[in-house]
């Protein structure tokens, strides 16, 4: 594992609380920063920790640390799920799906004041309010454009031969001029502007 460099803008007013990890004590703290280390401890041949570990990134965007007890696999837990534990207590709904939640909606910023538990459907819900849902061209499998779906709502024809046109289905095409897709982007059209 790596040491983290203290950089100014981990540096704040307020000062960094370092406390036990729940199920981890003795061997990892989280901070209030939203920072991990791992504690001095001897092992058989020699001395570990005493770090600020560095983790990396998940496919998702979330940050993970690799942390591991002797005896047992290593895990790579999400640091915001060790952060909201540590300082928030233990998840309220634990079988149902709590999920560690950021306030402000960036994934990285782990800090104790910015997570709070939430169900699943209320982080779902921040996405609208932070404006991170993948939706239109933010969406991986987006195959048009805004320009283009506001074209399709528009157009005259068979869904059919429009589909062929822009290469999607032609249930795509109706569901553009139903505006369950692409709402945000033919928002703005009149209803005398989409053709039937």
């Amino acid at each position: 594992m790596k040491t983290a460099p203290l950089r100014s803008a981990d540096m704040t007013t307020e000062e960094e609380q370092w406390r036990d990890i729940p199920s981890w004590e003795g061997l990892y703290q989280a901070s209030s920063y939203g920072r991990i280390r791992s504690l001095i401890r001897r092992g058989r041949y020699r001395n570990y920790g005493g770090k600020i570990l560095i983790g990396g990134v998940d496919d998702d965007g979330y940050r993970n640390v690799t942390l591991y007890k002797p005896g047992e696999k290593r895990r790579n837990p999400h640091v915001s799920v060790l952060v909201c534990t540590t300082f928030h207590g233990p998840k309220p709904l634990p079988g149902l799906g709590s999920q560690a939640a950021h306030r402000d909606g960036v994934k990285t910023n782990d800090r104790a004041d910015n997570l709070r538990w939430a169900t699943a459907i209320e982080n779902d819900h921040d996405k609208d309010v932070h404006g991170t849902r993948a939706l239109g061209t933010k969406h991986g499998c987006a195959k048009i454009n805004e320009e283009t779906a506001r074209n399709i709502y528009a157009s005259k024809g068979p869904a059919a031969k429009i589909g062929m046109q822009y290469g999607i289905n032609a249930s795509t095409v109706l569901r553009i001029r139903s505006r369950r897709l692409w709402a945000s982007a033919t928002a703005t059209l009149q209803p005398s502007e989409k053709q039937t």
